[in-house]
């Protein structure tokens, strides 16, 4: 069976698919995949083939992460993600054949750990000292490039408590406080600085500055109208309710821009999502 990696416009992908896929549940933590996707890029294509039939493509596997990039490209349009990366196959011959190739995908794909993640950029960044080679294999920013090499260099210390949740119980929140304790205390491999003590400042800064703390409702006459954090040493409230609905940071309004570049440790714990115009 031919193979090629194709990025296919979401326009010429079908609406309704034939291909006997199971659909169910693909809306559940479309969020945080579109989270993940905006953050790390598409890690897994798609699996499709086209439909001479019907002119466009059907799905055989992916069907959430289509979902999650049909709606990244309505919030964010003329940002790239109006066509998905796409492994083609050739048409299966039947619909027997459809749905062993679906199932076939999803029985041998297997997601990448962080560890095994971290591992594989720096493979390959090592090899080729070059962003632009690993972004375009992994599908990830430069930010996160930059991540997953500082991370590699950890004190195997470090990357057990991240591991195993005694940093924070959030990752994210984990490896952001421990590569900031890192620099922080300048550790150095055969230094002076001890690792516990590094330990002991990633701790700090996780409560502090990684880790939203909720403040309870925040409340007017007519009752509940949004909710109350602070993170990073600023106070925030989510207005839900009313003519004002937004976020504010310090009692001033943020834009969606300035919300979306806030850290996704943040803004992936608020129980209340801000609304937009």
């Amino acid at each position: 069976m031919n193979r090629n990696l194709e990025d296919i416009p979401l326009n010429k992908i079908c609406s309704e698919s034939s291909s006997g896929s199971p659909r169910e549940f693909i809306e559940n933590g479309i969020d945080d995949l579109k989270e993940n996707i905006r953050s790390l890029g598409l890690v897994q294509p798609i699996v499709v083939y086209y439909n001479s039939s019907t002119d466009c493509y059907e799905v055989l596997s992916g069907y959430r992460r289509l979902n999650a990039y049909v709606a990244l490209n309505e919030d964010n349009a003329n940002e790239g993600y109006d066509a998905i990366p796409s492994i083609v196959v050739d048409e299966p011959e039947t619909g027997d054949r459809k749905k062993a190739i679906s199932l076939a995908v999803q029985i041998n794909q297997l997601p990448m750990t962080n560890t095994d993640l971290t591992k594989a950029v720096t493979d390959l960044y090592n090899t080729y000292h070059d962003y632009d080679i690993v972004q375009k294999q992994f599908g990830l920013t430069k930010y996160m490039i930059k991540k997953f090499l500082r991370l590699s260099r950890l004190p195997e210390r470090l990357v057990q408590a991240i591991n195993e949740g005694e940093i924070s119980p959030n990752i994210k929140a984990a490896e952001n406080a421990a590569i900031d304790a890192v620099d922080l205390l300048n550790w150095q491999k055969d230094g002076d600085v001890q690792v516990e003590d590094v330990l002991k400042i990633a701790k700090k800064l996780a409560q502090e500055k990684y880790q939203a703390k909720y403040h309870g409702h925040l409340r007017d006459d007519g009752g509940i109208i949004g909710d109350g954090y602070s993170f990073g040493g600023c106070n925030f409230a989510v207005i839900v309710v009313g003519d004002d609905k937004g976020i504010f940071k310090n009692g001033k309004k943020m834009t969606r821009e300035e919300f979306e570049k806030l850290p996704d440790e943040f803004r992936n714990s608020l129980r209340l999502q801000p609304h937009w115009k």
